[in-house]
């Protein structure tokens, strides 16, 4: 009795164990593939060394991931490698001033994740023209006859890139026949032979922009030094230039004379922007005016005289203050609302009329710009996502490209030129609804299911792939010669519904022997199919 009993329970126990194999096998999950994130895209200056970062790379299975990373695009002149190119954060040193697309892969051992790019933009700035005066004057002045040299080493580029130089004597008395030794040298001298002022100008070269002109003045005595009772002239400190149309008051009366005589003035501008039409009022006075029309340099210079002779020159510059060595910053706050920046004013905003939106690329890029776009672009700080915008919680970066202006719509990704549909949680419909985006054909099947259920999003795919396992519908809907395929004109006579008789999700002809062919239904005579030609 107990060994049939036990047989029994030995038996149950067999069959309890074959189900529990056989539904883990069943529901036992899927490896899926990781997915890469290359990072955010970078805005650098070339020669700069930046460190890529794959760290937001993720597995849905929590698998360790492997990196593989690509530069995919660079320009054209660029020798750059990776270095490290199968760690999580490898390091590229850029060489070359362009668009650098580097390419990141992850695994997980078993599956390959889709590409994703991180594009790095390089920018080269201007340089920087820095002349240096390396003669030094016998006595307080140089005298008509000295040898003046001058130098531009201590210009510099922002991208330490190799410089070129052009000087240029623009100003010069009008009796002089003074040269440089060289107008592409580092350190070119020239001899001043008359009395008079010397403007020399220098620009630098990194042999793609120009910097600013930078501009020295030398102010030449006669053969003659202070041996004797002659006046001092004195026109005053330099002055910034803040806009255009600007009132500017010199002011000589710190000039004096040592036996006190009474003192005549000669005011003169010697020096202007090209398109000013700028005049000295009162330029016999001690306290001139001008206006400055243009906002650019000007140079003015003051003679004083009296009984015994005229004083040596004096010249005074008003510049803007941008090249005066003030930065905005120095005046103004920004509002409590600005946009997280430590670059200067200037380089979004108008000097000249000052505007709140100039239009100006900003620099996206920037690591002291904040990460997330919609920090700034919330549409009260800046333009938003419009009302139309798809529901995502991804940044704006990881459908648009910030490096570009205009602003790039979402038909031309960062990573690829079709749209990444990732991190979309609204349905299809909420955009492709035939406005904001191609929406379904007009003769599309009647079908309640959300696109996705037949369609997939990362090759889509037309019904010619439809999974029909999701369809309820009667065969014939569809299948009807309109929309889809129909029956075939020597179809036997029936009015059952097609899947009485065929698979849908493998369409058999009913000649197979898989095909059980229930006649239930059938109304015309057997010899109408059983008739040598129809089986």
């Amino acid at each position: 009795m107990w060994g049939g009993r036990l047989d029994h329970t030995v038996r149950n126990a067999v069959i309890v164990l074959c189900c529990v194999l056989f539904l883990s096998a069943c529901f036992h999950d899927e490896n899926y593939p990781p997915t890469a994130n290359a990072g955010a895209d970078v805005v650098a200056s070339i020669l700069e060394t930046i460190t890529l970062d794959g760290t937001q790379s993720s597995d849905p299975d929590g698998d360790r991931l492997t990196y593989a990373w690509v530069i995919a695009d660079k320009p054209e002149n660029s020798q750059v490698t990776l270095l490290g190119a199968n760690v999580a954060n490898p390091q590229i040193i850029l060489d070359d001033v362009g668009q650098y697309v580097i390419q990141l892969n992850v695994s997980d051992g078993e599956h390959k994740s889709k590409a994703d790019f991180v594009t790095i933009t390089t920018v080269d700035e201007k340089p920087i023209a820095v002349i240096t005066e390396l003669s030094v004057p016998n006595g307080a002045h140089y005298v008509a006859g000295d040898t003046i040299s001058i130098s531009a080493i201590e210009s510099s580029d922002p991208e330490a890139q190799n410089l070129f130089y052009i000087w240029e004597i623009t100003i010069k008395p009008e009796n002089s026949n003074a040269t440089l030794s060289g107008t592409k040298l580092l350190n070119p001298t020239f001899t001043v032979d008359v009395a008079g002022h010397y403007i020399v100008h220098l620009i630098v070269s990194d042999g793609t922009n120009l910097s600013e002109a930078q501009m020295m003045i030398f102010e030449i005595e006669g053969p003659l030094r202070k041996t004797d009772t002659r006046p001092f002239a004195e026109a005053g400190s330099d002055q910034p230039l803040f806009s255009s149309n600007s009132l500017v008051q010199l002011d000589g009366s710190q000039s004096y004379d040592v036996e006190s005589d009474v003192l005549s003035y000669r005011w003169e501008m010697i020096y202007k922007p090209e398109n000013s039409a700028a005049q000295l009022i009162s330029s016999s006075s001690v306290l001139p005016q001008f206006t400055a029309d243009v906002l650019g340099n000007y140079v003015i210079k003051l003679v004083v005289s009296d009984v015994n002779g005229e004083s040596h020159i004096d010249t005074v510059i008003v510049t803007p203050h941008d090249t005066y060595g003030l930065a905005c910053g120095d005046c103004h706050n920004k509002p409590q609302l600005h946009l997280i920046t430590n670059d200067d004013c200037a380089q979004c905003h108008d000097l000249a009329q000052w505007n709140l939106v100039t239009g100006i690329f900003h620099a996206h890029g920037h690591m002291s710009k904040p990460a997330q776009c919609d920090i700034c672009h919330n549409g009260t700080d800046a333009h938003g996502k419009d009302e139309h915008h798809l529901i995502t919680d991804k940044d704006c970066n990881h459908c648009h490209l910030k490096s570009d202006l205009p602003w790039k719509p979402a038909l031309t990704t960062p990573v690829d030129p079709a749209f990444q549909h990732d991190g979309i949680y609204s349905g299809c419909t909420s955009c492709h609804n035939g406005k904001i985006q191609q929406g379904k054909p007009a003769g599309h099947m009647p079908v309640s299911d959300r696109c996705f259920a037949c369609h997939t999003t990362e090759d889509w795919l037309s019904g010619l792939h439809l999974e029909h396992t999701v369809l309820f519908d009667t065969c014939t809907d569809c299948h009807n010669d309109v929309k889809a395929k129909g029956k075939p004109g020597n179809h036997l006579v029936t009015t059952q519904n097609c899947r009485d008789c065929h698979q849908k999700t493998f369409w058999s002809s009913p000649k197979l022997p898989t095909v059980k062919f229930d006649h239930a239904g059938i109304t015309a005579p057997c010899v109408t199919c059983h008739n040598n030609v129809k089986k």
